[in-house]
């Protein structure tokens, strides 16, 4: 059996910097965890600000990154400012009061977002389209 069929469930996590980055990936584990691991090699409080539980975590992360390339600065990390990755959140079906710490949520599984019209156009569109 081939690895890339296997479904990988998880969750992919949004980690913000305070200078205006993102880190979108994920974990099989608890992104709470992953939050601390991060932190301990950043000067900089980090906030978890959402995790999706998604039955295929490391997809749905790889095709947030490619739909996010032109906001690339390194591996997976993006600048987004605040509302931007409200859009991306939004367009993924999670609500994040804004100001709110911690605010690490699910989505329900099936669940198809209406997408912003700039994610729609692109690889996320196509996957959530499925």
């Amino acid at each position: 059996m081939q690895t890339s069929t296997l479904a990988h469930r998880g969750f992919v996590f949004f980690i913000t910097h305070p200078q205006g980055f993102v880190r979108i990936g994920h974990t099989e584990g608890d992104p709470r965890i992953r939050l601390c691991e991060t932190q301990c090699h950043c000067p900089y409080q980090l906030e978890l600000k959402a995790a999706i539980k998604h039955r295929n975590s490391p997809e749905l992360a790889r095709v947030l990154q490619q739909s996010l390339t032109d906001k690339c600065e390194h591996g997976e990390w993006f600048r987004l400012s605040d509302s931007e990755l409200e859009q991306v959140l939004a367009g993924l079906g999670v609500v994040t009061p804004s100001g709110r710490e911690n605010s690490a949520s699910e989505t329900t599984p099936g669940f198809r977002p209406e997408l912003p019209p700039p994610l729609k156009q692109g690889f996320l569109g196509t996957y959530l389209a499925r």
